[in-house]
């Protein structure tokens, strides 16, 4: 089968493609000025590919070594060009230069930070005369205010204590003033004239007095027992004494509570006789549901404790014992119980014994 035809022989494509031919020629100049045959399958003039294959091929520009995260490695001013730049902003802390580096311009969109400034430059410049940031940004002591004046901005705050004044540094991070004052200031004096109050700072461990001068401040406040001087102590906060005395004065003195507060033996003895009494109710698995027992204890309720613990019965509540308020008790039990059987009258069936609980309340005291 011919692939052509000869060169001044006019044949249209769709004789060309009926007789199977590769080429057709129509005498018609191509878009470039070529009078040549054309390609059936694309149109394409045989002069153009003839030309374009005679053509040198076209150089692709080298490509860039690429370094880091595949980009080019940027390279960076010097260190103390930069710090120039830098410096013309006036920045007063980290956070500003981190907000600015984020800024871009309004009109163009590009960031106000030129490339040639490192985003970090304590990494940029760690081995390359890196300082501090207080050296490349100019802010930190040197922008430190003296010390009266920071003294007077001081007292404007009202800050009641030396806490206080931690906790606010660390909030607003302030530049003009350091946050231990004490260790920075030479003419540093105390925090109440720093902060202007009268409060009680001990920079030191507070002195405490000894055994016998404490034995001689607790004697007359006559506490009964060392709860009574726990809670006595963290109310009123005593720089002098202890909290826990018997701990603090082991090697230096110490005997025992019993001395340590003054307390004498008919006095403890006293104490243990008076209000040791109890009411309790319970309720005995072998009862009915509604079936209580009222019943008082004259040791205490260590024994009621023990008791309910062994499951003898469940405790439901537990008063102290008052004698005035006998007859009050006994009519809130005949209001809302009756007796189980005659012969026991601690037993007694209650119709309401959430009511009849919440009625004891009102009127006892819970052991």
């Amino acid at each position: 089968m011919s692939e052509s035809i000869l060169p001044h022989q006019l044949i249209s494509r769709d004789d060309a493609l009926a007789a199977d031919l590769k080429m057709f020629f129509t005498g018609l100049p191509c878009q470039n000025g070529h009078i040549s045959e054309r390609y059936v399958s694309n149109y394409s003039c045989q002069e153009c590919l003839l030309t374009l294959a005679g053509r040198p091929r076209r150089l692709d520009p080298p490509k860039k070594i690429k370094e880091t995260g595949g980009r080019p490695k940027l390279e960076y001013v010097s260190y103390e060009e930069a710090r120039a730049w830098v410096r013309k902003f006036h920045f007063k802390s980290w956070k500003e230069w981190f907000k600015f580096r984020k800024k871009r311009d309004p009109k163009t969109g590009r960031r106000l930070r030129p490339v040639w400034i490192p985003n970090a430059p304590e990494r940029a410049y760690k081995n390359n005369g890196w300082i501090s940031g207080e050296d490349y940004f100019g802010f930190g002591r040197a922008a430190l205010f003296s010390y009266p004046k920071a003294k007077m901005e001081a007292r404007k705050l009202g800050l009641k204590s030396r806490t206080a004044w931690r906790v606010w540094w660390r909030r607003y991070r302030p530049v003009t003033v350091p946050c231990a004052p004490e260790l920075y200031y030479k003419e540093w004096e105390n925090w109440n004239e720093f902060l202007g109050n009268r409060n009680v700072f001990n920079n030191r461990k507070p002195q405490l007095v000894s055994y016998e001068q404490a034995k001689k401040i607790v004697h007359p406040l006559k506490f009964r027992n060392q709860t009574e001087y726990f809670e006595w102590h963290k109310a009123n906060r005593p720089y002098n004494l202890p909290f826990q005395p018997a701990i603090t004065y082991k090697k230096r003195g110490w005997e025992s509570w019993t001395k340590f507060l003054g307390r004498k033996v008919a006095d403890r003895l006293e104490s243990k006789s008076v209000n040791t009494a109890v009411w309790y109710i319970v309720h005995h698995p072998s009862l009915p549901d509604n079936v209580i027992e009222v019943s008082i204890d004259g040791v205490g309720k260590k024994i009621v404790l023990e008791k309910a613990k062994q499951r003898e019965f469940t405790l439901l509540k537990i008063y102290k014992y008052e004698v005035a308020s006998k007859p009050q008790v006994e009519e809130i039990l005949n209001l809302f119980s009756r007796s189980y059987w005659e012969v026991d009258r601690k037993q007694r069936v209650c119709s309401n014994i959430p009511q009849m609980l919440f009625e004891l309340d009102q009127l006892l005291e819970w052991a």
